[in-house]
C-alpha cells in the first residue's frame, strides 16, 4: 500500500484561510483517487473552526463524496485537540460520523 498526495495552503486573512489538495492511493490491489478542499477560521491563536469536502473515486466503484466540520483547540504549543462531524451528502440521515482527535508535534 502506498499514497502521494499534492497538498496546498493558503491563508487570505489573518483569521480565515483554505487548503486543497489531490492525491492517490493504492490499496489491496485497488487504485484510489481524491480529493478534498477546505476552508478554516480561527477565533483565537487557540481556537478554531474549519469545514471540509473530500471525494474518493475509483474505475470499479461509484464515487464517495463527503462533508464535514469540526473544532479545533491548541492545548499547548504542541498539542493540539479536536472534533468533527460530517456526512455523505448524498444520503445524509444513513452515513454521518463522529470523530476526535489529538496531535502532537515532535521536535
Amino acid at each position: 500500500n502506498y499514497s502521494f498526495i499534492l497538498a496546498s495552503d493558503k491563508q487570505f486573512t489573518e483569521n480565515f484561510g483554505s487548503s486543497a489538495g489531490i492525491g492517490y492511493l493504492k490499496e489491496e490491489m485497488k487504485d484510489y483517487y481524491f480529493l478534498f478542499f477546505g476552508l478554516d477560521y480561527s477565533f483565537t491563536d487557540r481556537l478554531a473552526i474549519f469545514t471540509e469536502y473530500y471525494g474518493y473515486f475509483n474505475s470499479n466503484l461509484s464515487p464517495e463524496h463527503g462533508v464535514d466540520f469540526g473544532l479545533t483547540y491548541l492545548a499547548t504549543p504542541r498539542l493540539q485537540l479536536d472534533i468533527s462531524a460530517g456526512s455523505n451528502p448524498q444520503n445524509i440521515s444513513a452515513e454521518y460520523y463522529l470523530s476526535t482527535g489529538i496531535s502532537y508535534q515532535f521536535r
